[in-house]
């Protein structure tokens, strides 16, 4: 938080705020949840723990919105056939016998995507903080 959200005075890093005295510390706390809980989602999507991510994903939301998030959560939603069943199935998707096709997990749906691997991201993630 560079502003403070009463009167956008800029915060020097003091528990309250120099202008108003809106008191800032719980708002630092709620962030710093909302992080806890964004990081907690992406090492469970680095695992293939779906419905657990999707649960850290919404907390981290609740506290704060947040556009990777969002996103996360969306990348969940629009996942292929076989990731979207074994979110509600278990954590690795199911393949029919029929089809003979192996099982399509996220980080697989996210591997094709160029440059987009979500292990590397959560790497960078993790790494520039």
């Amino acid at each position: 938080m560079d502003r403070c959200p009463n009167c956008r005075a800029r915060l020097d890093g003091a528990e309250t705020c120099r202008r108003c005295g809106m008191e800032l510390g719980l708002l630092r706390a709620t962030e710093r949840a909302a992080d806890a809980w964004l990081r907690c989602g992406i090492a469970h999507l680095t695992r293939d723990e779906f419905e657990f991510a999707r649960q850290a994903l919404h907390r981290a939301l609740a506290l704060r919105r947040d556009p990777l998030a969002e996103s996360l959560l969306g990348l969940l939603s629009r996942a292929s056939p076989a990731v979207s069943k074994s979110l509600t199935a278990s954590a690795t998707a199911v393949a029919s016998p029929d089809d003979g096709a192996e099982p399509e997990t996220l980080a697989d749906h996210v591997a094709r995507i160029p440059g987009r691997g979500l292990r590397a991201f959560y790497s960078r993630f993790f790494h520039r903080r």
